[in-house]
């Protein structure tokens, strides 16, 4: 990512195996196919998007987190959605995660 695009924050992987994370500071989504290259970038209403997953029924939403402590009052009224979960449709499905059980 080019410098001052954001920090890397949060990781989703859908059921191509591409990656999908969070730009903190950058107030975007970006999506990197399975060889690394960058294929798709969403803007976010929001200077610092924290994390992402996919979910709902089909598993074809995608769900993004927010910061709203280290966004500064003007930003805030810019960014209003700051704190906030959001969701949109991604286009794509999340890879299944297997249940796992903890320590009996």
């Amino acid at each position: 990512m080019p410098k001052g695009s954001g920090q890397l924050s949060g990781l989703a992987v859908d059921e191509d195996g591409s990656v999908w994370t969070a730009l903190s500071g950058g107030w975007s989504i970006v999506k990197f196919d399975h060889e690394g290259n960058l294929e798709r970038m969403l803007g976010v209403p929001v200077a610092s998007p924290t994390d992402l997953c996919f979910g709902a029924v089909d598993g074809r939403t995608l769900f993004v987190t927010s910061s709203r402590q280290a966004v500064s009052r003007q930003a805030l009224k810019n960014a209003p959605w700051s704190g906030t979960v959001m969701s949109t449709p991604a286009g794509s499905q999340g890879a299944p995660a297997p249940l796992t059980r903890g320590p009996a």
